[in-house]
């Protein structure tokens, strides 16, 4: 099958994003059924935005619903102690990349 000369035609405009760079926010809890793309480290847990990449499609709602959804993905930086309490290290960090349906503020 060949590629269309416009692989993005039809596609809906990326929504805006809900979160920007200095935003702290806080992993949702969250334990669906089946496969996820949020580690369970960082659920429940709060951190800093420090980059928000452009929209692609969310693969958990392509995966499990079948529905082509954009969302952007936020690289979220926790403290170490944060997630791991005392087994880190006093001024260690950890940047998670997580899509925007993970999230919410702090």
């Amino acid at each position: 099958r060949p590629v269309a000369a416009n692989p993005t035609a039809g596609l809906e405009p990326a929504p805006a994003p809900r979160f920007r760079v200095g935003d702290r926010v806080r992993v949702r809890a969250i334990h669906p059924a089946g496969h996820t793309r949020v580690p369970r480290y960082c659920r429940g847990k709060r951190g800093v935005v420090v980059h928000v990449a452009p929209a692609i499609p969310f693969p958990d709602a392509s995966a499990h619903l079948g529905e082509h959804r954009p969302e952007h993905t936020c690289h979220v930086e926790f403290e170490a102690r944060e997630l791991w309490a005392d087994a880190a290290a006093d001024g260690e960090t950890v940047v998670v990349d997580l899509w925007d349906a993970y999230l919410e503020p702090a």
